[in-house]
């Protein structure tokens, strides 16, 4: 985006670095409910970025996680090149923990055995992550932009038609 070969960047989380450096739609494109996942071996957990104090929390490589989970104490972040591998790592014991959206989760549970499903309990949501389009403040349209999806989303959303699309696609955020 920097360097003006993007114009636009399509699920993109805002974070402190971020925010000031693109131009912002106001209206998510779309919200993830977070859910916290564990082993079922895990006792007793009160759903919250809480239960992750003092345990083995699978994460995903070139993903980003909220500094409420990151920064619980004695948290030991143990890295997978994928969300599929951090499940089975997860269904063999090897992590404790890890977040995923709904929709990730239903479908990555599809990809595993029934041995290993039962392994896994979805301890329920405990954070939203909206994904925005950003447009490169190097774009002199940018602005408009940004404003036109707001206006664009904004009216589907009114509509219901953002429903119908998730219905009809079996799209789960």
């Amino acid at each position: 985006m920097r360097d003006g070969k993007l114009d636009a960047l399509l699920d993109v989380a805002q974070n402190d670095e971020r925010k000031p450096q693109l131009v912002w739609t106001r209206q998510a494109l779309l919200v993830l409910a977070l859910h916290l996942v564990g082993n079922r071996t895990q006792n007793d957990v009160l759903p919250g970025f809480a239960a992750m104090q003092h345990k083995r929390v699978g994460i995903t490589r070139g993903y980003e996680y909220p500094g409420q989970m990151t920064g619980q104490p004695g948290i030991q972040l143990v890295e997978s090149p994928s969300e599929l591998g951090n499940l089975r790592h997860l269904a063999k014991g090897d992590i404790d923990f890890m977040l995923l959206s709904r929709g990730t989760l239903a479908t990555l549970l599809a990809k595993l055995g029934p041995q290993e499903r039962q392994h896994i309990r979805d301890w329920g949501q405990i954070d939203q992550l909206p994904l925005y389009l950003a447009f490169s403040p190097g774009q002199p349209l940018a602005a408009e932009w940004a404003a036109a999806f707001d206006r664009g989303m904004q009216a589907i959303r009114k509509s219901g038609e953002d429903q119908r699309i998730h219905e009809r696609w079996r799209a789960v955020p």
